[in-house]
């Protein structure tokens, strides 16, 4: 009896111990209200700092809105930082300086189509083609994919501080229902040690040779003045939404399942140089030590080599199951990206991946994995070669067999709008129909890149 006593109340402190150390937040953020209000909470509730980061930064309403709730934050003496990517948002340099003087550093990721870059340089007389031209063309082909909110990086867990938002959604309207037809994305809020692992990352990135401050040579007075107005408008977006809350209160990281181990994955950043392969070499570590299974959610599944070795090697182990969920034709933005996937399909198939194609009425967008049925992936990365060797990315993973399970029902509940690909007997091609027709047009214009990417294979590099 005494035996039995010692041993229970061993177990218990066991227990207590492990609760202990589990307080860490992976909170997955799957609708786009979610997604919406919790941005918008974080930013409000912010002590000290809120560095961002975002591919596309709309002038729509949501993106003025995000510009608004960020300018609020600056002029209540919160230190705001921003990076936009050059070649994808729309905020005008009017709206960049009119942040600035509310308090908001900005700063621009390769920059190219600004006054004074290289397209201005290539239009004056005096230009001569040489390395500077390489160094921009490296500069276009190479852009920073990265959708980051980090809040009050610098304060513990312990005093509500390190808070990070990360996954497929950009800034913009149909990241977050608010067009007729919208990406159906997934992000995750973690509050986390980690985070200041995503705070070195953003300045690192922030002081790199990739970023630099808008140039305001060319902005006018009166396109400075209309970006005033415009920024003013917004505010009154944010007050008046009847689609997200402004000063709620809520608590994000009040959640009754806490975790621990959370990891922040990104690309490098050496010398001020960034290195855009070292969160594929780190992801392509975990999918090598795999066991049991690869479970991948993407909106483009364009294979690199080394991916499609790995999944030939994982195969070969029996009862091995690497299951892919992406757009079909009905439901991607990327008509090119399609057609290159095409071009890889049967031979995914032939070796035992399982296919399953969005259907749609949306655009698949979310970027997640999970690995032996464990480890949870979200984050901004595709399995294509853009993220694999162009675009800076990053991510989020936890070892948590309860996460990864939520996680997996987020997966299994998009299979349900899905259609399984499969090997057909006696054409040997792949066949499984649609949920929705094809229109003839998107036809077309599948069979015309498919050609066009045969014909010109470096194209497949840049997809």
């Amino acid at each position: 009896m005494m035996k039995l006593l010692v041993i229970f109340l061993l177990f218990l402190s066991f227990s207590s111990h492990t609760r202990t150390d589990c307080n860490e937040i992976y909170r997955i953020l799957d609708t786009a209200l979610e997604g919406a209000q919790a941005r918008v909470d974080i930013v409000q509730q912010a002590k000290e700092e809120i560095l961002t980061s975002y591919f596309i930064f709309n002038k729509d309403r949501t993106g003025m809105a995000g510009l608004a709730l960020l300018t609020q934050a600056a002029q209540q003496n919160k230190k705001v930082k921003v990076i936009f990517d050059d070649d994808f948002n729309e905020i005008s340099l009017g709206l960049m300086k009119v942040l600035e003087d509310s308090g908001v550093e900005v700063k621009i990721f390769h920059p190219t189509f600004a006054p004074g870059s290289f397209w201005d340089k290539v239009k004056s007389s005096d230009y001569s083609f040489g390395d500077y031209t390489a160094e921009q063309i490296f500069k276009l082909t190479h852009r920073m994919h990265d959708k980051m909110l980090i809040v009050d990086g610098e304060i513990p867990v312990e005093e509500g501080g390190q808070i990070f938002i990360t996954g497929g959604r950009n800034v913009k309207g149909d990241y977050f229902e608010q067009y007729q037809k919208n990406y159906d994305d997934r992000d995750v809020l973690i509050q986390s040690p980690a985070v200041a692992d995503a705070r070195n990352y953003y300045l690192n990135l922030w002081d790199s040779q990739s970023v630099s401050s808008p140039n305001y040579k060319k902005l006018s007075r009166t396109k400075y003045e209309e970006a005033k107005v415009q920024l003013q408008e917004a505010s009154k977006i944010l007050e008046e939404s009847e689609f997200i809350r402004s000063n709620t209160g809520y608590d994000w990281t009040d959640v009754s399942y806490k975790t621990s181990g959370i990891k922040f994955l990104s690309d490098g950043i050496e010398n001020g140089v960034v290195d855009p392969t070292k969160l594929s070499d780190t992801l392509a570590e975990y999918a090598m030590n795999a066991q049991v299974s690869i479970q991948i959610e993407t909106p483009y599944l364009i294979p690199t080599v080394r991916l499609m070795k790995i999944f030939k090697e994982k195969l070969q182990i029996p009862g091995f199951k690497v299951q892919v969920l992406t757009n079909s034709i009905n439901s991607t933005d990327g008509m090119v990206a399609q057609a290159a996937y095409e071009l890889k399909k049967k031979e995914l198939l032939e070796m035992g991946v399982e296919l399953y194609e969005y259907q749609g009425p949306n655009y698949l967008h979310a970027k997640s994995a999970v690995i032996d049925g464990e480890y949870a992936f979200i984050g901004t990365y595709n399995m294509d070669p853009r993220s694999a060797n162009l675009n800076t990315e990053v991510a989020v993973v936890v070892k948590d067999v309860l996460i990864a399970g939520e996680l997996l029902e987020s997966f299994t509940r998009n299979l349900d709008e899905s259609v399984s690909r499969k090997i057909d007997p006696e054409t040997l091609e792949p066949e499984g129909g649609y949920l929705y027709p094809v229109p003839r047009k998107k036809k077309f214009w599948l069979s015309f890149y498919k050609k066009l990417i045969k014909t010109f294979p470096i194209l497949y590099q840049q997809l």
